[in-house]
This record gives structure tokens, C-alpha cells and sequence, in this order.
């Protein structure tokens, strides 16, 4: 998953709180890890974007997080990778495209891959805090 701030701010805005929770519930549920590529913007920003019981199954999932600064990774959307299908999630205009080719997906990995591989471990992002003791 890579992800930018203006995605999530108007992602959260699709489904009611307790969809989110239904949906978070699932995915804990099934165990389904969670390797995500965001920018420290919007981490930082998306503790005022949750509620309490939000952040409750956010910390529940399992995640491997890393950021990087907006200036590095200077996105707003929301790619998603799994299996040998490619979705980017446009929130803002309601827009989503599903790419389904093993060529491109092989790419766009390798590519979120590179970047991971650059980017800052964070263990606990969605603590308040994301001081030094939160990172690996």
C-alpha cells in the first residue's frame, strides 16, 4: 500500500465510522499483514483524522510501516498491490482503477520496493506519538 495524506483524508470520509471498524475487523480477523509506504505528513496528520476507537483497530492490524517526507514521495493517492492486481484509489473524484496484468504489477513492486527499502521504519504509527522511541 502507498499512500499519500489527501487520499486518506478523503478516503475516511466514504464509510461511516462503524463500516471502517467492520472493515478493520476483517482484515484483523483474516490476519492480513499490511505493508505500507506512507508520507511522515501524513502520519503525523492522521491522528486528528481518527477517533479513539479507530485507532484501537489501526493498532490491532498487522502493519510493516515506512515513511518517507512528502517531498520524496510527493503523493496524494492510494495505490494498493496484491497478487498480480494494481488498484489506485482517486478518492477526491470517487475514481478507481483496477489494472490486473502480472508485467505491471511485477513493475509497480519492484518500484514500491526500491522506495521501501529507502524509507524509515516506524513500529508504532498510530501512537501520538512518533517521537524516536517509536522507530526500529
Amino acid at each position: 500500500m502507498l499512500e499519500g495524506r489527501g487520499a486518506v483524508e478523503n478516503e475516511l470520509s466514504l464509510l461511516m465510522p462503524y463500516q471502517w471498524e467492520q472493515f478493520w475487523s476483517r482484515i484483523i480477523e483474516r490476519n492480513i499483514q499490511t505493508k505500507g509506504l506512507y508520507t511522515k505528513e501524513l502520519i503525523s496528520a492522521s491522528h486528528g483524522m481518527i477517533n479513539e476507537k479507530q485507532r484501537e483497530f489501526l493498532q490491532k492490524r498487522t502493519w510493516n510501516i515506512r515513511t518517507l517526507p512528502h517531498t520524496s514521495l510527493p503523493m496524494d493517492q492510494l495505490m494498493i498491490l496484491y497478487k498480480e492486481k494494481a488498484a489506485f484509489l482517486f478518492p477526491d473524484s470517487a475514481l478507481v482503477l483496477v489494472i490486473q496484468h502480472k508485467g505491471i504489477t511485477s513493475i509497480l513492486a519492484a518500484l514500491f520496493d526500491s522506495l521501501y527499502a529507502f524509507a524509515k521504519p516506524l513500529r508504532n504509527p498510530w501512537q501520538e506519538s512518533t517521537s524516536h522511541k517509536d522507530r526500529l
